[in-house]
């Protein structure tokens, strides 16, 4: 059932409603109006990363609605399924307010509605993002402002922020100039092959020092039918034992993603991390990648060794409740 509650505060007359499906067209029109193009949004965005994610909670998660009908802000809460992963969390995926509609309670009630909800469901830790099918890895463009508005909130925010980088790598002749002789008498690169499945989830979950969340996406890509050509590993040539790995994607307009990529202790300290990188470059281009980008990541000196720059800045946040 719609829960609606009404706010006259300020003289601004709005409802504030369970946030539906439907109004993801309102919200990406929004943002297009209010909010950089360098966190481009959509209708088939938002409905994919929010709506029919399978952590998404109606029930946490509330808009703004003005007298006439308009959209003037939302939040949009998932809350963990993953128990073993992630106990008894909840995320922030996507919250905003109209710039005409700020500094008058609206941001603290949409919040204060979604935590009363999450305590009532013994939740203990809200991030801000990072969410499976996330929107933002924290606070987007964070700036004084922000920082101040969650950390009154009860947020505590990381110290440095991370970054989304992107490059050309179709143009990019540190790709092509890298010296792979070094590496090519004990190591190879190839696309994971369905027999190796398995062995790549237990080199995963063997290596301690890779998060765990590494090892679900993985398996749950696998087990949706994921192509297995957009998983590099890496190899031990004598053994053919896998000691590294990359994800990648590529989407029709030819705009690519790289990550997550990982390799194991034993082989660290030596640059076969450069070498795994610039296989999985490769690899990219030819299943016809461009421009591409690596998010979520604070490892700008490793990846600009390829002339990968930060387009986005975020912070990463939680609250305990």
């Amino acid at each position: 059932m719609e829960m609606e509650k009404k706010n006259t505060e300020n003289g601004q007359d709005v409802i504030i409603r369970t946030l539906l499906p439907g109004d993801a067209g309102m919200i990406a029109e929004d943002w297009k109006k209010n909010f950089d193009s360098c966190f481009p949004m959509s209708v088939s965005k938002i409905q994919k990363k929010v709506f029919c994610a399978a952590d998404f909670e109606p029930k946490a998660s509330f808009c703004l609605q003005d007298a006439a009908g308009k959209i003037q802000g939302c939040i949009a809460v998932k809350i963990s399924q993953n128990q073993k992963l992630y106990p008894d969390t909840a995320w922030i995926t996507l919250l905003y307010v109209n710039p005409m509609f700020r500094q008058k309670g609206f941001g603290t009630r949409l919040i204060n509605m979604s935590r009363e909800y999450l305590l009532d469901k013994n939740i203990h830790m809200v991030f801000i993002g990072q969410d499976f099918l996330n929107l933002f890895s924290g606070i987007p463009a964070p700036d004084k402002a922000k920082e101040k508005f969650f950390e009154k909130m009860g947020f505590v925010l990381g110290e440095e922020e991370h970054f989304d980088l992107e490059a050309d790598i179709i143009c990019n002749e540190k790709i092509d100039r890298f010296d792979i002789a070094p590496f090519e008498p004990e190591f190879e690169t190839a696309c994971l092959e369905r027999s190796e499945d398995q062995e790549l989830l237990s080199f995963l979950h063997m290596q301690v020092s890779l998060p765990d969340r590494w090892e679900f996406e993985a398996a749950e890509y696998l087990k949706n039918g994921g192509a297995h050509d957009h998983i590099v590993v890496l190899k031990k040539r004598s053994s053919k034992e896998i000691c590294g790995f990359c994800m990648l994607q590529v989407d029709q307009t030819g705009y690519g993603g790289l990550g997550p990529i990982g390799i194991a202790e034993s082989v660290r300290g030596r640059h076969v991390g450069d070498y795994m990188l610039r296989q999985s470059l490769c690899r990219l281009r030819k299943l016809g990648a461009g421009r591409t980008c690596i998010d979520w990541t604070i490892l700008r000196k490793f990846y600009g060794q390829f002339d990968f720059e930060p387009i986005r800045a975020f912070k990463a946040g939680y609250m305990e409740l």
